[in-house]
């Protein structure tokens, strides 16, 4: 009975995602687009109602022309300032100008691809970005060393092992933060479109003010770290077969807890209540990111596993807000895999907050 309830759940998991490719290629851009549609249609019905008189045109038209003049006398005249002025003028310009090009570039490719498909091809294309950023930093790093250290290869593996540890970190938090910005709308509109086929999610209260919020996404940012950092150790096991299958087992919890960090974040449950609810029903969220890890684990090209590593996580994201995973399996006893990494994130944070309140 326990293994009929885990395979269940595990295949559950795996349908949720495929459902989720399914939704991301041939719906959730179609019915976003007619939404959109429908809200304008209702702004201009809203619009046309409305009837500005003579005096709020003229008070508008001074309004604009205020701004315009002091938004000159701030930049001032860049022939008689000073050189820093005019550099700073130019700088402005110059921002200005890659501002307007990218959101020209942005606006193409919705137009083009739709914003979700629009959102999974930014996301491969930064992706790969880093990651050659970050090999060619590492090459550099490792022939400037070797040169200027020819008989110390010891030393240098160490100091590279400790900047790619960093690196890495970095890397974690430069896509944490690019997610959170760019799958904003990803996330709206599978909300929207989970309410459209089914029930909205409900709602917790557990992050209610601002404060809470952002504690609970440092929280979260650390806890996802040491997870990783967890899975990794798992990866280098001197033990084959077993290392192995424990690398796929906690690399799909993994990319399952990643997944559903944006949903349950959003209905705003703690990072605690998150951790538990994975814990408790790990079968299904095993099966849920099972096809991602196992699609890491075919190659060992870090270009490729970038590419198939942003390619899945829209999907997973979308698929998550349409699955209805459950608090736990019957009969099957929780896993208490993430315990130690969530303990020590809130060990760090507290003492964070401790040493900056004593500082600042």
């Amino acid at each position: 009975m326990v293994v009929k309830s885990c395979i269940r759940q595990f295949f559950k998991g795996i349908s949720d995602v495929l459902a989720g490719v399914i939704v991301l290629l041939f719906r959730i851009d179609e019915f976003e687009s007619k939404r959109q549609r429908e809200i304008q249609k209702k702004r201009d019905e809203a619009a046309a109602r409305r009837t500005p008189s003579r005096s709020a045109g003229i008070l508008a038209t001074r309004m604009r022309k205020q701004r315009a003049a002091e938004a000159l006398a701030t930049l001032g005249d860049p022939l008689m300032s000073s050189p820093e002025k005019q550099c700073g003028t130019v700088a402005v310009i110059v921002v200005r100008k890659m501002t307007s090009t990218y959101g020209v570039i942005t606006d193409t490719g919705k137009r083009c691809l739709q914003p979700c498909r629009f959102r999974t091809l930014q996301c491969l294309l930064l992706s790969v970005f880093i990651v050659l950023s970050i090999l060619g930093i590492n090459k550099g790093l490792k022939t400037a060393l070797n040169r200027a250290f020819p008989n110390q290869d010891l030393a240098v593996e160490v100091i590279l092992v400790l900047f790619r540890a960093m690196i890495g970190a970095v890397q974690f938090c430069i896509m944490r933060v690019r997610d959170v910005v760019w799958f904003s709308d990803l996330n709206n509109a599978a909300s929207n479109y989970r309410e459209h086929v089914k029930n909205p999610l409900k709602q917790f209260y557990h992050l209610n003010t601002p404060t809470f919020k952002i504690a609970d996404v440092l929280v979260s940012i650390v806890t996802l770290m040491l997870i990783n950092i967890q899975v990794a150790l798992v990866q280098h096991m001197p033990i084959p077969i077993l290392s192995d299958f424990l690398y796929v087992f906690c690399l799909s919890l993994y990319y399952a807890a990643y997944a559903f960090d944006y949903r349950y974040m959003n209905q705003g449950i703690v990072q605690s209540a998150r951790v538990r609810l994975i814990e408790g029903n790990w079968p299904y969220y095993l099966g849920f990111g099972f096809p991602l890890a196992f699609s890491i684990c075919l190659t060992s090209n870090t270009i490729v596993c970038s590419y198939v590593d942003s390619a899945f996580l829209p999907i997973l994201i979308i698929s998550c807000y349409l699955s209805d995973p459950g608090e736990e399996t019957p009969g099957v006893p929780a896993i208490p895999l993430f315990k130690a990494p969530l303990l020590a994130s809130e060990v760090i944070f507290q003492r964070g907050v401790k040493w900056a309140s004593a500082h600042v």
